[in-house]
């Protein structure tokens, strides 16, 4: 639930959000086996398919690190405040 709600609100945090993601994989996979899949080829194809959305996503981000949120400014500041 921390997922959706950190989510929709648009401030993503992850030390809340972290801790949830083993449950949530366990619930999803209890999920996954209880469908019937056509083939074992679905299973697989959508097995297959995560990791490369995944990655696919993590190098949008690492190409274009300003088009997420972040505190980087915030946290950039309190560093040449406190003269760290």
């Amino acid at each position: 639930m921390a997922v959706v709600f950190f989510t929709i609100a648009g401030n993503i945090l992850w030390a809340c959000v972290q801790p949830a993601l083993p449950p949530f994989a366990v619930l999803l996979a209890l999920a996954l086996r209880r469908v019937r899949w056509p083939s074992a080829l679905w299973t697989a194809g959508f097995a297959g398919l995560l990791p490369v959305v995944l990655t696919v996503c993590a190098v949008a981000v690492d190409l274009a690190p300003h088009s997420v949120k972040t505190e980087k400014q915030l946290v950039e500041f309190a560093q040449r405040r406190d003269g760290v």
